[in-house]
């Protein structure tokens, strides 16, 4: 009902939802190319740190399963620390980046 900036007439769902499409593919692309660089497998000596880029993949597409399916948008803090899916894939990232790195 209420607008509280005048900016938020530019912005409609359509856009909104088109918006987070494309960057939630930049971001997976972006993570993958980070992972796959040669300046990160030099630093952390592995080549295989590609493989947490499923956790990531994973983490945005619930987010957006969250956003768009259930409409339970608001703070992303908010959204993380009340959605045990996405906490366990953190949680995963984390062992497999430490896998990854210390094995």
């Amino acid at each position: 009902g209420n607008k509280t900036r005048k900016v938020v007439d530019g912005y409609n769902i359509e856009m909104v939802n088109s918006s987070m499409v494309i960057m939630a593919g930049v971001i997976i692309v972006a993570y993958l190319m980070y992972s796959i660089s040669a300046e990160v497998m030099a630093r952390l000596e592995t080549d295989k740190m590609y493989v947490t880029t499923l956790f990531v993949i994973i983490g945005v597409m619930r987010y957006m399963q969250i956003c768009s399916i259930e409409k339970n948008s608001g703070s992303p803090t908010m959204v993380f620390l009340k959605d045990a899916f996405l906490q366990l894939t953190v949680l995963g990232w984390l062992v497999a980046v430490g896998i990854v790195i210390y094995r």
